[in-house]
């Protein structure tokens, strides 16, 4: 079937031409009217996807803070897909790794949010603690320096500042850091746990337990704060029986670092608990044979058994897992022991 146009041009001449064309526009116009009716493909993405990323990136971070990293990081995961540029997202997944000991990943994912974000504080922060878990301490040392040039008040620097300098023995300044951190935040458990564990390494045992107490009652679902307060109470020789039976049912001794608790609670022996610190991530193992070989020491130095103490005390320090509290709690040890260490590679690194 002819074109109408075509048709009128043959019958009309001039007339038709004219009439052609005011046809031809207004087919024009009507067709582009047509497309501006069509729905844009994007649209409904574009204003949804947002909101779909802040509402999974709060899912992630309840999961985090429930004790559930696996979830955290697949509810990132996924926020990231909706928000690729979130500065936001790419720093709360570096938590979820940084907690399951993948350093690499976390240090990748905060010099991500750096890249979006270059001011964000608590980026630099967790990046210092990729740092220290690579056992690098003067890297971590800047990396917390950075933050806390932006935000002076930033409690988690402060307390990781302390943790620096624990490792490398300054307990001055590591009361001075955790102090501030209370200062800045009462409530923040991880500050009065650091505080606690800096008087045990004083062998300081009536003021370790106090701090520890706080900070369990912050936080009455970690596992690890019951582990050194059975510890700190018999160093003391303060322990009542049944004292620490509702803390124990509680909690979820199947996992880390529940092995340690039955062992303290006397239903597991050495072999077990030793076999309970194997995991597939060695850096995950490495922490966990840590506090393995700590608290096994210290059960035999309070058993009166100082050679065997010595012996795992020895084996927790030559880890040089110095992001564990518990190397720079057998290194206190071993000095108050008398017993000659040689500085470990991250340590002596760390004095260069």
């Amino acid at each position: 079937m002819p074109r109408p146009c075509r048709v009128l041009q043959r019958q009309g001449g001039a007339f038709a031409v004219k009439l052609c064309d005011m046809f031809r526009n207004w087919l024009r116009s009507v067709r582009q009217a047509i497309r501006s009716l069509e729905p844009k493909r994007f649209d409904t993405y574009a204003r949804y996807a947002p909101r779909v990323a802040a509402a999974l990136s709060r899912r992630g971070y309840d999961l985090f803070a429930q004790g559930d990293p696996d979830g955290a990081l697949q509810a990132f995961n996924e926020a990231l897909m909706y928000a690729p540029k979130s500065a936001l997202v790419f720093n709360n997944r570096a938590c979820a790794w940084l907690e399951q000991c993948e350093y690499a990943r976390a240090m990748q994912d905060c010099n991500s949010a750096l890249e979006i974000d270059p001011v964000m504080a608590s980026a630099y922060c967790n990046r210092g603690s990729a740092y220290m878990g690579m056992h690098d301490l003067r890297r971590a040392t800047d990396d917390y320096e950075r933050c806390l040039s932006l935000d002076q008040n930033y409690v988690v620097a402060h307390t990781n500042k302390a943790f620096v300098a624990l490792v490398e023995g300054n307990y001055a300044r590591a009361s001075e850091h955790c102090n501030h951190a209370m200062q800045l935040d009462s409530a923040y458990s991880l500050a009065a746990r650091n505080r606690g564990i800096i008087a045990f390494c004083l062998r300081q045992f009536e003021e370790a337990q106090n701090y520890l107490v706080r900070a369990a009652e912050l936080d009455p679902k970690a596992a690890e704060l019951v582990v050194w307060l059975i510890l700190t109470s018999r160093r003391r020789g303060t322990e009542r029986d049944g004292e620490f039976t509702a803390q124990l049912a509680a909690l979820n001794l199947g996992k880390w670092p529940g092995p340690l608790l039955s062992f303290l609670s006397g239903t597991s022996d050495e072999p077990t608990v030793l076999s309970a610190a194997s995991d597939p991530n060695p850096d995950r193992e490495l922490g966990q044979l840590c506090a393995a070989y700590f608290v096994l020491g210290e059960a035999a130095l309070i058993n009166g058994d100082p050679e065997r103490g010595q012996m795992y005390l020895r084996k927790c320090h030559d880890t040089g897992a110095i992001n564990f509290l518990e190397y720079c709690a057998a290194k206190s040890e071993l000095d108050h022991l008398g017993v000659s260490r040689e500085m470990s590679g991250p340590e002596a690194k760390s004095n260069e």
